[in-house]
């Protein structure tokens, strides 16, 4: 079992995370803005006030933990600077705490390669018309890691669109691109948190990005 540090805990993905990651019987510590905002109360979990802005603040609640997790989400879609500006926060924190292991959640599609094209509704609509300044961010959050931290073991994690729904058992395919192959443009938030846990238990996906789907 682990001890996790957890961003993001309140998300829509973040929450299934917590819950997972207890019923696994890890300990969970979950940075969050508004604590009072965590209606799950569990005797591994202990929530706590961050700030992703600050190293000394994330160090703080980093200290003692095997691992992060981050499913952070820009609240914008103009002018994101989340995802680059907070890694550089978490890395720092973690070499301080001596911490190697991250996963953090990205998207389908960070990265345009005009080689590796995903569906037309992501490269052609979503991206250009709706996502283009978070997908662009994550990207840099995505090189920064390959580029900047590769003293630390980190996947970032690449699902397609996400939607609401209880965990199922079915298959995650995966593949290190911009997206999968084969499979549908949705998945669940609950199996997204499945795979992020997964990704903990392996060193197959370490300093990789990593797309995931399930078969429609």
């Amino acid at each position: 079992m682990m001890k996790l540090a957890i961003l993001g805990a309140t998300g829509r993905t973040g929450v299934h995370l917590v819950e997972q990651a207890l019923e696994e019987g890890h300990e969970v510590v979950a940075i969050v803005r508004t604590p009072s905002k965590v209606t799950t109360e569990h005797e591994n979990l202990k929530v706590v006030s961050g700030d992703i802005t600050s190293t000394a603040s994330l160090k703080e609640h980093f200290e003692g933990c095997d691992a992060v997790v981050s499913c952070l989400g820009a609240g914008t879609l103009r002018n994101v600077t989340l995802y680059s500006e907070s890694i550089k926060i978490i890395v720092a924190a973690m070499r301080e705490t001596s911490i190697k292991k991250l996963v953090a959640m990205t998207s389908w599609g960070s990265f345009s390669d005009p080689n590796d094209r995903g569906p037309f509704l992501i490269e052609w609509i979503l991206r250009p018309l709706v996502l283009k300044n978070v997908l662009e961010n994550m990207a840099v959050m995505e090189t920064y890691l390959k580029e900047e931290a590769q003293d630390l073991d980190f996947t970032t994690v690449r699902p397609p669109g996400l939607k609401d729904g209880p965990k199922t058992d079915l298959e995650i395919a995966h593949e290190e691109r911009n997206f999968v192959g084969g499979t549908a443009t949705t998945m669940l938030r609950a199996d997204v948190a499945r795979f992020l846990l997964q990704c903990l238990k392996t060193d197959e996906f370490n300093k990789k990005w990593i797309a995931i789907g399930v078969k429609p």
